[in-house]
């Protein structure tokens, strides 16, 4: 390897070091996770669910709810930096907990609908009916003559 080329990895090498400091907020700094983009995807998923809107604002209480709690909360903290996934898993895991709470709390009727499992942070899946494809009807043993 030529001298350039030993020039030009430094700076790559101090950039990519650098790249996580620049990050706005100490948990998206530890963790490189993103609460404001998670929070939205656990709000999508209880919408789709529920077939309904969820009050506006929620994925941003979600979010301001992490932001608060990683400083201060030793547990919370430990929690989010697990090694490889779990640390996103469990932050998913507590946002579906905390939207569960505040439904609730704010819109009773909304919460009756979801399954007990989201309130422990288990994932929702879509309630939509299965259409058959076309030219099929719902028939067992079709075309066996």
């Amino acid at each position: 390897m030529n001298k350039a080329a030993k020039v030009a990895k430094v700076p790559m090498k101090r950039e990519s070091r650098e790249w996580p400091a620049s990050l706005p907020t100490a948990l998206e700094r530890d963790t490189l996770l993103t609460p404001e983009w998670v929070a939205e995807s656990v709000v999508q998923e209880a919408e789709r669910y529920l077939g309904a809107d969820l009050p506006p604002g929620y994925a941003e209480r979600l979010a301001a709810k992490a932001h608060h709690l990683y400083p201060r909360h030793k547990h919370f903290h430990k929690m989010l930096n697990r090694p490889g996934n779990r640390g996103r898993h469990n932050l998913y895991v507590y946002m579906r907990h905390w939207t569960c709470s505040w439904l609730k709390r704010e819109r009773y009727a909304l919460y009756k609908k979801l399954p007990w499992s989201f309130a422990l942070g288990v994932a929702l899946y879509s309630r939509r009916v299965r259409t058959p494809e076309p030219g099929r009807s719902k028939g067992v043993n079709q075309g066996t003559d």
